[in-house]
């Protein structure tokens, strides 16, 4: 586990590529990311996938069991996927 202090507020979602720095300047090669909702967006996945890493984010439910939610589609089209 590992964590850093950060002066201010900082965006969730534009800090993630910081972290995958932070990782690789460690020397960390095995690194899964937990997301909430603030993190996914339509270039995280995307970064975490080019740097060979490993990710979980919440996708929330919809109602009538609705084939696709608004975070799934979002992180599919991130990793370049057709979700049916």
């Amino acid at each position: 586990m590992y964590y850093t202090l950060n002066n201010g507020s900082v965006v969730d979602k534009s800090h993630l590529t910081h972290m995958i720095g932070d990782a690789s300047k460690l020397g960390i090669k095995d690194v899964e990311f937990v997301f909430d909702k603030g993190f996914v967006t339509a270039d995280n996945p995307a970064y975490i996938k080019e740097a060979n890493l490993r990710f979980l984010a919440p996708c929330e439910g919809e109602e009538h069991y609705a084939p696709v939610s608004k975070t799934q589609a979002v992180i599919a089209r991130a990793l370049g996927m057709d979700l049916v």
